[in-house]
């Protein structure tokens, strides 16, 4: 019998490679850095658009209306609910 945590059944380019199983901790922190890492992203994002010359009072606003949005995604701190990201403006 072949050990699934074990890919080299698989062929020599899978010889180094195999299954790990993560504690639940080490789940909830991956969870945690991806969400902190899209949303990161995110304001990165439109904190660039908010340089932008031509940037109208609509946009601003909007654009402030979502940073604040994204800073909410991450009030759940455990990110046992389903972040919601907003729409981007």
């Amino acid at each position: 019998m072949e050990k699934i945590g074990d890919l080299s059944w698989a062929g020599p380019a899978y010889a180094d490679k195999g299954w790990v199983k993560l504690s639940p901790e080490e789940q909830k922190a991956l969870e945690i850095a991806a969400v902190t890492d899209k949303v990161q992203a995110l304001k990165a994002e439109a904190e660039e658009r908010l340089k932008s010359p031509d940037l109208t009072v609509e946009l601003k606003t909007a654009l402030n209306e979502y940073l604040l949005a994204l800073d909410s995604v991450c009030l759940c701190s455990d990110f046992h609910c389903d972040p919601k990201f907003p729409v981007k403006p």
